[in-house]
């Protein structure tokens, strides 16, 4: 990996761009008018082209079959419960079947380079924040009626946008990766991408002293003095805000100040809230009651599921499958933090900072089990954090 763009990482840019963003969905819902998303075009469109470069192959042997029997089985129990339509269940049910693939063709050695990957989360987010300009344009120009104001994209491919140039050697885009990262933060009107972002640039950070002290402080220079720029001139920002969409400033701007000041908006208290629901309706979770509806637009108590994704894992798998996972899977992590922090194994420290986004994810924000763009990226780090082979 030697840093440098070449073809091949404008490819995997354009490949994050229109099949793992919101881009996808913008062209096959907004532009050819069909019912759903369908980055499946896209992803066949560039199969040709980087096919050679990234493994697809499955995992062979019985975990897969057993992991797909499993997923057709609760999907099966979805029907005999009927609680929610055909086209909801198989909607969610796609985005589980895609997370259930990557897991299988990453779980396992793979020699897929860490630096198309980090192209391929460039693409991703760029791809976000074009949409977001675009939602922002609307706002100027007043074409905007529907009363959205926030873009959803992909907070996996965010995370790992960050997190991968920290542990290989991509210090010269790293600088234009994290200012498309800033922009997002202020032009989307998603208060979650903007922890997620820091949360990941701390982890970084952090990890960056372990790796080489000295080159770590020269890496974080230009992102700090760009840090510096934009909190001595965030009254300025915030006035601008204000004087184009003065509910996107409140979405972004006040209320972040208020969560910072330990003050709760009523979106907050209604997170802190889900808990409290979750605990509640414990018994009726025990068990496996199938996959559930994400469709906000028809049913906005649906909206529970996005912002508290872990009563949607209870309620799909059961309780006793979700703590045995939870169990295994904090195992893997740990474990990972061991072979980074004392066994020096570079990879493991971007599987455990990325994992444990994931983690913060469960409580947060639901999309990464929802959208067909995402899930994969889901996959793809649930693989790295518990495969065996390949981790020395």
């Amino acid at each position: 990996m030697n840093g440098k763009p070449n073809l091949y990482s404008f490819v995997f840019f354009s490949f994050g761009f229109f099949t793992f963003s919101p881009v996808s969905s913008f062209i096959t819902i907004e532009l050819l008018r069909l019912p759903f998303a369908v980055p499946e075009f896209f992803f066949l469109a560039f199969f040709p082209l980087i096919k050679n470069k990234v493994d697809f192959r499955l995992t062979r042997g019985y975990t897969m079959q057993f992991s797909m029997l499993f997923l057709f089985l609760i999907l099966f129990i979805s029907f005999i419960y009927q609680k929610y339509d055909l086209i909801s269940i198989l909607s969610t049910f796609r985005g589980y079947f895609y997370l259930v693939l990557a897991i299988s063709v990453f779980n396992r050695y793979n020699e897929t380079s860490l630096e198309d990957v980090f192209y391929i989360c460039f693409g991703s987010t760029f791809g976000w924040l074009i949409l977001s300009l675009l939602q922002f344009n609307s706002l100027v120009v007043g074409n905007q009626t529907d009363g959205s104001l926030a873009v959803y994209g992909n907070m996996v491919a965010l995370s790992l946008l960050v997190i991968i140039p920290v542990f290989i050697n991509l210090r010269r885009i790293q600088v234009f990766s994290l200012i498309v990262c800033t922009f997002l933060s202020f032009f989307s009107g998603v208060r979650r991408q903007i922890f997620v972002f820091i949360i990941s640039l701390t982890l970084s950070f952090f990890s960056s002293f372990k790796i080489d002290f000295f080159q770590a402080i020269k890496r974080f220079i230009i992102p700090v003095l760009f840090i510096f720029l934009i909190i001595i001139n965030y009254s300025s920002i915030s006035s601008y805000f204000f004087s184009i969409s003065p509910d996107l400033h409140l979405r972004v701007f006040l209320k972040s100040e208020s969560l910072l000041q330990g003050e709760f908006s009523n979106a907050d208290n209604i997170r802190s809230n889900n808990f409290n629901i979750y605990f509640n309706s414990i018994d009726d979770l025990i068990f496996p009651r199938g996959f559930v509806s994400k469709r906000t637009s028809i049913d906005s108590s649906l909206g529970i599921f996005i912002d508290f994704p872990l009563l949607e894992l209870t309620y799909t798998f059961g309780l006793f499958l979700v703590i045995i996972f939870f169990i295994f899977y904090l195992y893997n992590l740990i474990k990972r933090f061991i072979f980074f922090f004392f066994l020096n194994h570079i990879e493991s420290g971007i599987w455990f900072s990325s994992g444990l986004i994931l983690l913060f994810l469960l409580f947060l924000d639901g999309t990464f089990l929802r959208d067909a763009y995402i899930t994969p990226f889901t996959g793809f780090v649930v693989a790295n954090v518990i495969k065996r082979k390949g981790i020395f």
